[in-house]
């Protein structure tokens, strides 16, 4: 998922910030990726000075920020605290069901906030929103039934 976003004092750069489920977070200048090292990421400019971005994760590890001279620039707008608790509650499968159920838990957390992000229409990401997590919970009881019967 390809988001745009301006730099202060440079609203002439074509900036994209690149994220995805099983890939890292990237800066894109015209559509090209840039290169990343140590989560700093050098845009050149056309004087061939260049601009210095951090890329920063938080705890909500799928909303990356971007930081441009010691601010913090939000990509992303912020979820509703609603929404925020109710895409982490299979998060709580980790404790349950250990690794399956902390996959099951990762895999329905992080699909819930990218469906909410993404630029689908209102009332599909609400449906998603709202049946992702009840479904993550659903197959690690199903996988955690079969497992527990075929072992005895």
């Amino acid at each position: 998922m390809n988001t745009p976003f301006k730099l202060p004092g440079h609203p002439d750069l074509n900036l994209s910030l690149s994220t995805g489920f099983f890939s890292w977070t990237t800066i894109l200048k015209d559509g090209v990726p840039l290169e990343r090292v140590d989560g700093i990421v050098n845009i050149p400019l056309a004087d061939g000075s260049s601009l210095e971005l951090k890329i920063k994760m938080g705890f909500d590890l799928f909303t990356p920020k971007v930081e441009f001279r010691r601010r913090n620039i939000e990509v992303f707008p912020r979820l509703h605290w609603l929404w925020m608790i109710w895409a982490y509650l299979p998060l709580f499968l980790i404790f349950v069901g250990g690794a399956i159920g902390g996959f099951f838990g990762g895999l329905a957390t992080g699909s819930t906030i990218m469906a909410l992000r993404s630029g689908l229409p209102r009332p599909i990401k609400i449906l998603i929103g709202i049946l992702v997590p009840p479904v993550g919970v659903l197959a690690y009881w199903i996988i955690a039934t079969l497992v527990v019967k075929w072992r005895q």
